[in-house]
This record gives structure tokens, sequence and C-alpha cells, in this order.
């Protein structure tokens, strides 16, 4: 059943993706003059393997129950509770807007676009994007431990969701908005049980474009441009995107044609 939603979900995505595309070089057809049918596609990156993101918070700790052997360190392991539980791992706050942050997305390969000499004045990029995202399976509890070291005992805790995000680089700067997705709590964890199945966003993709004019590069488009989509995670379980399920279009938009 999974494999067949991930298939339906990729036809669905891919015949979105294209419709994106046609209606945004439509809107470019009116100010060049050209059909929106002849803008070639420049290039296609589609991810060739899959790549994960640990939360950028910790857990939040619902209970703690210390074993009386390790008593010593009750004090300890319930101060978590105002000093770890739901809090970030780094004390970062993560702003979307800013560079900071944004780590790379592994799944595509290094991806960079040639620019023919004869395009690099007048000819117009425009970039598509998308980034799916889920849950992984597999969520790894809050070692009490790795902060108090002598604690002994069982600990309830829940996967807090909230924002992952992704945004679309060129040559190491930002270009474009970003993109956002909200994802649900996962559930709740313990040292004993196993976590409960990962949660379903109803379509978790991420997506983004981008136009880019000879002007963005000092009136000039250079001979190559290095693309790379990066992400953040900002809830405390682990995502991932799967082998195929991130891609990118290029397509070029010619600048006017001299009249005969």
């Amino acid at each position: 059943m999974s494999k067949m939603y991930n298939k339906t979900w990729f036809k669905v995505s891919i015949c979105f993706f294209i419709l994106c595309i046609n209606v945004f070089a439509t809107d470019e057809e009116n100010k060049t003059n050209m059909p929106a049918t002849s803008i070639p596609v420049l290039e296609q990156f589609i991810s060739n393997k899959a790549d994960t993101l640990e939360g950028h918070y910790y857990h939040e700790i619902v209970t703690l129950e210390t074993a009386k052997k390790c008593s010593g360190a009750a004090s300890c392991a319930e101060g978590l509770k105002e000093t770890v539980s739901f809090k970030t791992k780094d004390g970062f706050m993560f702003d979307p807007e800013q560079e900071r942050g944004y780590v790379k997305f592994n799944g595509f390969d290094k991806m960079v676009l040639n620019i023919p000499e004869r395009s690099r004045i007048d000819t117009k990029i425009l970039i598509f994007w998308t980034l799916r995202v889920e849950a992984a399976k597999e969520q790894q509890p809050l070692d009490i431990t790795k902060f108090c070291s002598s604690w002994c005992g069982q600990s309830q805790q829940k996967i807090k969701g909230g924002q992952v995000y992704a945004r679309l680089f060129v040559d190491g700067k930002p270009k474009g908005e970003y993109g956002a997705l909200t994802m649900p709590d996962f559930g709740e964890i313990s040292f004993e049980k196993q976590p409960p199945a990962p949660p379903r966003v109803l379509d978790p993709t991420i997506s983004g474009s981008v136009l880019l004019v000879p002007a963005d590069f000092g009136g000039r488009f250079p001979e190559t441009l290095t693309l790379e989509l990066r992400w953040f995670n900002d809830t405390s379980m682990k995502v991932i995107s799967a082998k195929e399920e991130a891609q990118i279009v290029v397509k070029m938009i010619p600048g006017e044609q001299p009249e005969a």
C-alpha cells in the first residue's frame, strides 16, 4: 500500500510540477512574446539518494521515573525538564529569512549549470524545485545519561513537530523565497517501547521557484552556476527525503529578438 501511495504521489507531483512550469512560463510568454511551449529545459536534476536531517530541538520530557539505585541523580534529571525539554540543541533560534542555519541537502550530486556564451547577457533562467519530506520511521529517544551520567530509570518523551524549511542557493547565496512544511507531532517514545507509526502529512512537499536575470550577476551570467538545495529541521524529530523525491528543473527564457 505504501509503495502504491508513493508512486501515485510521484505521478501527481510531476503533473503539478509541469503545470506550475507552464503557468509561470505563460506569464513570461506575455513579456517575451515567445510561446511557452518553446521555452527549452536547460537542465533537470533528480535526487539519486536519500538524505536525513535531525531535529533542531530536544524531545519534550513528559515523565521521568528514576530508579531507587540511582536516586542520587534524580534532581539532575528533574532539572532537565526546565533546561533541556523541547529546547534547541545549540541555543540558536533559526530565522528562515536568514542564510544561517540551512544545511546542504545531500540527495543530489553536485549540480553545476553550464550557460552557453550566447545566453549570458539577455537570457532569463527560471528554476523550479520540490522536496518531499517525511518523518523517519526510526526515532531515537533523548539519552538522559548524556546530561546526568549516573541516572537510570525510565523517561517518557514526546517527539514534537514544527516546521521544516528549504531554500535554493545559487553559487552559495540564497535565491528566491524559502519554502516550509508543517510536521505534526510524532507521538511519544520511551526507552522500553517502540515508537508509534510516523504521522501522515497530506502533501509532504516543499517547493519554490527562482527567476535569475543577468542583472543579478553584474549584467552577465557567468560560465557556470552551482545550484544547491538546503534545508533546516525546526522540530525534535528526524526527517527524511527518499531517493528521487527531490528535483530541480531549469529553463532558459531567451531575451527579445530584434525584428527582421
